[in-house]
């Protein structure tokens, strides 16, 4: 199953992190100087969505114009860690 991180700061977050990054999510105009050399080094696929679209995938309008899709976190039962 996957995850959407999104925000600013959660995704710069994510990106300095060692979390699996399927792709990118960047709102169509919407410039991230910042975000681009860390998409790159880690050869993340971008994709340009619309507003609505992206809306849509993360489930609220307070994205600030930028997702992930990753992985989502890892759950282990008391007996599986035992």
């Amino acid at each position: 199953m996957a995850l959407y991180v999104y925000g600013k700061n959660a995704v710069m977050q994510t990106l300095k992190g060692s979390r699996r990054v399927e792709k990118a999510l960047l709102m169509e105009g919407a410039p991230f100087p910042q975000v681009q050399p860390l998409l790159q080094q880690r050869r993340i696929p971008v994709e340009r969505v619309s507003r609505r679209t992206l809306d849509q995938r993360c489930g609220s309008s307070h994205h600030q114009g930028i997702a992930l899709l990753c992985e989502d976190y890892r759950t282990w039962t008391i007996e599986e860690r035992s």
